[in-house]
């Protein structure tokens, strides 16, 4: 009879909690590699990058994505830019942005 119940309880076996997520990746925090349009000798055009989400560009600074709100609403942090109702950062503007912070530090 305690059979017939636990099989009515958890059909076929499957586990009764749900799968974890694996953590966030964690390694060197470096901006993507240049994937846009190709120059005519077949390399990529360094000027054109994917653009940075709020949550790479805090990763990437390690700051949570909170503070790169403030930033914004005070002018004190990188460059962005809305694309729709999105937040989005070209890489070149967030290096600039902190080659400047290390200068003025």
């Amino acid at each position: 009879m305690a059979q017939v119940i636990a099989a009515v309880e958890n059909p076929a076996n499957q586990p009764s909690e749900p799968p974890r997520t694996p953590p966030p990746p964690t390694g060197p925090r470096t901006p993507p590699p240049p994937t846009g349009p190709k120059k005519a000798d077949g390399k990529a055009d360094q000027s054109r990058r994917p653009l940075g989400t709020a949550e790479e560009i805090a990763v990437y600074l390690g700051v949570p994505v909170a503070t790169l709100h403030q930033w914004r609403h005070k002018g004190t942090g990188p460059r962005a830019s809305k694309v729709g109702r999105w937040l989005r950062y070209r890489w070149t503007d967030v290096e600039k942005w902190l080659d400047d912070q290390a200068k003025t530090a």
